[in-house]
This record gives structure tokens, sequence and C-alpha cells, in this order.
């Protein structure tokens, strides 16, 4: 049990007995064995006191609840929307915590909603730190274990080899020193006997250092750490050219003649297609500030309803059809998608739609930065939903 459920649980129950409280650990590990993407981001929504993404029929974390009952019986299934949301934001930092295979999805989902602060905070206060916190220690994890991971090498062993040593020859002057030319064959015979050894000898040492040198590329050519390694190496050298080009690949001119709320979530996506693993990297932030930082009124805070209004026709069309059947699962997770997709697909009054779709008010402020950053996160958590499926 979480050393900080009891106090969760009193938000519901102030007298709550240990008992229950037992019981209703159960029935989070009972929910937390059954999480599926879409649950995952039922939860989320629910936790932030979200609506379901338009056209929905589901109910929302209808999969947990259910899990809830058939691990306690007396699990209450009516007048128990407080409840439901302190336990789904239990099973979700518990699915975090315990790295469960959707615990990246699940801590995305989480900081996505969260907004930078800008929707209320959910019942479990310590959700978004327990999210955050594995997205960092994850994100490290995965790059420096591929880093750290050596090639293998050929395992060369010694030589032992003798060198032929010189050969006494004796001299005949004549016919009649028949012992002295004995001699001199049997110190020829030692001789070649000598350089015999040595060239079995080199002929062994070159089979074995063949072998193992055959043996560390099929080694190396088969090992998964090898495409880890390559992968972090490409993931940093992407994220350097892109820094130091400054560009916008968009309209073909360089990141300084635009203004930081037409840029901030294009950089933020453009970043996230970089990245080679779905957690961040530890210097995202600082990635998207140097970009951003080359740009007109970077330091300017930007309203909701402005930033989705920045992008041009042409680029949102684009995103909108890469991303349009993903965001009508994730809904209010992802504001900056499900509010770019709404704009395309809307009527001019797209604006008015913005509290429903996404949560948000128009007005709401971030800086370009911030909007970045959010950018990034629900790029990555898209791209979990369309690349992972579930797995």
């Amino acid at each position: 049990m979480h050393n900080l459920f009891a106090d969760w649980y009193r938000q519901v129950d102030l007298s709550v007995s240990a008992d229950t409280l037992t019981s209703r650990w159960k029935c989070v590990e009972a929910a937390v064995t059954k999480l599926d993407q879409d649950s995952v981001l039922q939860l989320a929504r629910v936790c932030f006191g979200m609506a379901a993404p338009p056209g929905s029929t589901a109910v929302e974390g209808a999969l947990a609840a259910q899990a809830f009952k058939e691990a306690d019986v007396s699990f209450p299934m009516k007048g128990n929307e407080q409840l439901l949301r302190v336990l789904y934001g239990v099973t979700l930092a518990q699915a975090i915590v315990e790295n469960h295979p959707l615990a990246t999805l699940a801590a995305l989902a989480v900081t996505c909603s969260h907004c930078s602060g800008l929707v209320p905070p959910p019942p479990i206060e310590e959700l978004t730190g327990i999210a955050e916190s594995h997205l960092v220690t994850r994100g490290q994890a995965v790059r420096s274990s591929s880093l750290e991971d050596p090639v293998v090498l050929p395992k060369f062993g010694k030589i032992d080899l003798v060198p032929p040593g010189p050969v006494d020859i004796q001299e005949t002057p004549n016919q009649a020193h028949w012992a002295q030319v004995h001699q001199n064959f049997q110190n020829l015979k030692t001789w070649v006997d000598q350089v015999n050894a040595a060239v079995e000898a080199l002929g062994n040492a070159s089979s074995k250092t063949r072998a193992e040198v055959t043996a560390a590329f099929k080694a190396n050519s088969e090992r998964a750490a090898l495409e880890g390694r390559i992968s972090v190496l490409k993931e940093e050298c992407d994220v350097l050219w892109w820094l130091f080009a400054e560009h916008d690949s968009v309209t073909n001119r360089p990141w300084a003649q635009h203004s930081a709320r037409e840029l901030c979530m294009r950089v933020g996506r453009e970043l996230a297609e970089l990245l080679t693993f779905y957690e961040p990297c530890l210097e995202a932030r600082s990635f998207l500030a140097k970009a951003l930082s080359r740009t007109e009124a970077h330091d300017e805070a930007v309203a909701f309803a402005d930033l989705i209004d920045a992008g041009s026709n042409e680029w949102c069309v684009a995103v909108a059809q890469d991303v349009r059947v993903l965001v009508r699962q994730t809904g209010s997770v992802t504001p900056l998608h499900t509010c770019l997709v709404e704009r395309v697909d809307a009527t001019a009054r797209w604006k008015e739609r913005i509290p429903e779709a996404s949560s948000l008010r128009p007005e709401q402020q971030l800086s370009p930065v911030q909007w970045a950053d959010q950018a990034l996160r629900e790029a990555l958590l898209l791209s979990w939903l369309e690349n992972r499926h579930g797995g």
C-alpha cells in the first residue's frame, strides 16, 4: 500500500478504518492490472474534471470502476463521484510508481492534462509530481544505459611463439669431413622443426584471431544495446542540427523572422519528432527556450485562443489530418491538438467551443516556452498512441 494512501482517502472519509483502507487498496491493485490505453486517458480526464471527447459513448473510467466492484462488493456504484476521482488518481499514481507497461502513457496523460497548472489540480495533489518524476527518471535511464553499454571487442589471447634459433653450420673444406656434414644436417633438421612449430603457432593464432573478430562482429550486429546506442547518438545529432539550423521548415524562413506565438507549437512538435523515446530528454525545455529565443516577443505571455489562431492555415490542416483520429481518443487530455482540429473542422465560432473541447478558457495564458513544452508532451503522447497501440 502506498504510504500516502490513507491521507488521500481521507478526502472522502475522515474516519476511514484500517479494514476499509485495505479493501479499497485491493480495488486499486485490481484496477492497475486491467489498465489499457483508453482507460488511462479516461482516468486522467476524470481526475482533472475534464469532459469526455465529443461523440464518446463510453462511460469514463467504467473499466476501473468495474474492477473496483469486483475486488470489493461493498464498493458504492452510485453517488461516488469524488470517491472515483480519488481512486482513479491513486490508480494512475500506482501504475506510474510500479513502472506498469503503460506508466509512460499515464505520466504523459497526467502532465498534458495538467497543462502547466491551467486546469484545477486533481484530488491527488502529488500525482503531477509523480508523473514528472517518472518522465525525468525514465528518460535519463533509457538514454544513459544505452550509452554506457560497451561495444563487444574481440578477445585476443596471448600467442606462445618460439622463434627459430641460429643454425650452427660447420665448415667442410674437403670430402673427408663427413662427420661435420652429418652434424650440419642434424642442425638443419632441428632448425626446420623450429620453423614448422613457429608457422603452426602463427597459423593457430591467425585462426583464433579470425574467429574472435567474426564472433565480435556477429555479437555487435545482433545486440539490441548497439541499436539503442545508435538511437541515442542519432537523437543528439538530430537535435543539434535542428538547433544550429534555426530554420522553420513550414515557411522556409529563419526562426528570427517569426514571432514566438507563431512558432511555439511548431517547435514543440518538431522536437518531439526528433526524440527517440517517448519520455522527453532532461534538456528538452532548454532546447525549446533556445529555439524560441531567436523569435520576436519570446518573453510575452500568449493567450490560448491566440496560440491556436497563430498557425498558418496550411500547417493547421496538415497537422489536423495527422492527429484527427487520435484526438478523438484523447480529447481534453491534449488541449492544443484538440482545439487545433476544432479550428480546422468547426465554423468561424470555434473559439466558443474551446472550454467544451479542452476544459481551458480562451483567455488563459502561458509563456511561449510553456506552450511549446505542452505541444512537445502532447505530440509524444499522440505518437505513443499511434505507434505502440497499448503495447
